[in-house]
């Protein structure tokens, strides 16, 4: 059997320190002063390792019902860890809180596996909780993020401690961090939601470190207006779009071929879906196709990076087939268009990585509405320049070649 720690092993803090949980309360029941005095009534409990019941007894003004909401509002499993748990491991906690409210925690998190529970103040901490773990069960190993309570403190006493480090910033994450907390915060979440492990683990994290703060700050940037997303290229940064915004917009398919060599059918499906008010969107590119179609007077159009034409606005003066490998789609390339609308080639995108991408950011659009990152130009170039680099996974997808039509 093995046994875990739980904050910050199995579950994790939506804004990573705990004192964002004190700073809702207090946003909560319009008390300035509640966090102060919350941490003042933790710390003259801790002498006497105190519970939760102690430091609300310090508190008689505040109902203690509200921090227990706001916590269970913040915590989300690391679903990693949670999948590791088997029956008849054991739960090991250095908390203020019951064992009953930290198994109702887990609980709510999704861990449905029969496992014991001990909670204590300082007992890992200390050491003193391990002589009686020992006498009752046989553990192999106990995991936790706190190199002494969960490390030091367990191979002191015979039992092997390995350090988990999951929640840890990642050094994209910690990029982040250090101008937009909660966009970092965003990316962390949906890295700690991922189901995978091996290379689809790679490809979702890329999602989540790379993909998601491009597309997130991308849409920060965009005007006030119509917006056409070009599919494929878009398949992702769409419903971001719609879910960061609130507002409704277009989908445009269509393909370098198409603008080339349009029919009518194509040209009257264009005329239907822009007009003067709509603004073009896609990843990157030079915008020769699109020009020529419209014969050199295009509507309003932005990219996010590419060798661009002086007609199309780009967000940052940067170009990489990364943004594309990093936005697989589930349909072939449109070759043609009839009656009935486009006919798609063979795909050519890996569909095994485009589902894990489309899962990743599912997950990011899900939780979109708990974080508000802040339009930052700076950041979006970084974050750009680093999809480039070969150390990702998904920088080094090729194209399966199934037809003629470059991507």
């Amino acid at each position: 059997m093995n046994s875990w720690d739980v904050f910050d092993t199995l579950i994790a803090r939506r804004f990573f320190y705990p004192k964002t949980v004190h700073e809702e309360t207090a946003r909560r029941i319009n008390d300035s002063n509640y966090v102060k005095k919350r941490i003042r009534a933790e710390k003259a409990t801790k002498k006497d390792e105190g519970n939760f019941e102690d430091i609300y007894k310090l508190l008689p003004e505040y109902d203690p019902q509200v921090e227990l909401q706001v916590e269970l509002e913040h915590l989300f499993p690391i679903v990693e860890n949670i999948n590791k748990v088997k029956d008849g491991d054991l739960i090991l906690s250095d908390m203020y809180l019951s064992a009953d409210e930290i198994m109702k925690i887990l609980r709510n998190c999704g861990l449905t596996k029969n496992v014991d529970i001990i909670v204590t103040r300082y007992g890992k901490r200390h050491g003193y909780i391990w002589d009686s773990v020992k006498q009752k069960y046989n553990i192999d190993t106990h995991y936790g993020d706190n190199e002494h309570s969960d490390v030091k403190t367990a191979q002191a006493n015979g039992v092997n401690g390995v350090l988990d480090t999951l929640t840890h910033f990642t050094e994209l994450e910690q990029m982040a961090y250090e101008v937009d907390p909660q966009l970092a915060c965003w990316m962390r979440k949906t890295r700690l939601l991922c189901p995978h492990t091996g290379d689809a683990k790679k490809y979702w994290i890329e999602q989540a470190n790379l993909n998601l703060p491009v597309l997130a700050l991308a849409t920060l940037e965009l005007p006030d207006r119509d917006i056409a997303f070009t599919y494929r290229d878009c398949c992702n940064w769409q419903p971001l779009y719609e879910a960061m915004t609130g507002k409704k917009s277009k989908m445009l398919i269509t393909s370098r071929k198409m603008y080339l060599e349009p029919n009518e059918h194509f040209k009257e499906y264009i005329d239907r879906t822009i007009d003067a008010n709509t603004t073009i969107v896609d990843l990157q590119g030079e915008g020769n196709s699109i020009y020529k179609f419209y014969n050199q007077a295009p509507p309003h159009t932005i990219y996010i990076g590419g060798k661009t034409l002086p007609y199309v606005d780009r967000l940052v003066p940067f170009a990489t087939k990364s943004l594309e490998k990093h936005n697989c789609y589930q349909f072939g390339p449109v070759i043609d268009w009839d009656e009935d609308g486009p006919i798609r080639g063979p795909n050519d995108h890996p569909q095994q990585i485009a589902k894990i991408q489309y899962n990743a950011m599912a997950s990011a659009i899900s939780i979109c509405d708990l974080f508000k990152p802040k339009p930052n130009k700076e950041l979006l170039l970084k974050f750009v320049e680093r999809m480039h680099s070969k150390e990702y996974a998904t920088t080094n997808i090729k194209w399966a070649k199934f037809n003629e039509q470059k991507k």
